[in-house]
């Protein structure tokens, strides 16, 4: 992107918002969420970006090294599989919610107690989650975010 970027003699991040797009260009629907263009902003200012030459090569340290600096954008597919789960309003208030689910060490039984929460309409204090007993509902493959998507 970088090299058809100054073959074209625009700055990267100018040619990358230039080619931003808006729906995904596979299918043509929308996003379910994306922020990049505000991303490619911060970062930008944070870096200092428009004080940069757009030319390769033409920055130095003060011992007269290269220093390059570059951008790069990646996409991670998130999968969807599916999966089940048990919840349980209880007469206090609070909901246990039960699924199949495993965490790996990603942090998957916080995120599902927090959507467990969202979806019931709950503070995540108020619910409890079991999960990763293989007799509960199936909770879906736990790599790729699988289950937590």
């Amino acid at each position: 992107m970088d090299e058809a970027a100054i073959a074209c003699g625009m700055d990267p991040l100018e040619f990358r918002l230039t080619n931003y797009a808006e729906t995904e260009p596979g299918t043509g629907k929308p996003f379910s969420s994306k922020a990049l263009r505000e991303c490619y902003a911060e970062g930008a200012k944070r870096f200092g970006w428009s004080g940069r030459p757009i030319e390769p090569r033409q920055m130095r340290d003060e011992n007269g090294f290269l220093v390059g600096w570059g951008m790069g954008t990646a996409v991670f597919h998130c999968p969807h599989f599916p999966a089940e789960a048990r919840a349980t309003l209880r007469a206090d208030g609070t909901a246990l919610v039960e699924t199949a689910g495993a965490d790996m060490g990603q942090g998957a039984w916080t995120a599902l107690a927090q959507i467990a929460a969202e979806a019931l309409g709950l503070d995540p204090d108020q619910v409890e989650l079991h999960s990763g007993i293989s007799s509960l509902p199936d909770g879906g493959i736990a790599g790729g975010s699988g289950h937590t998507a």
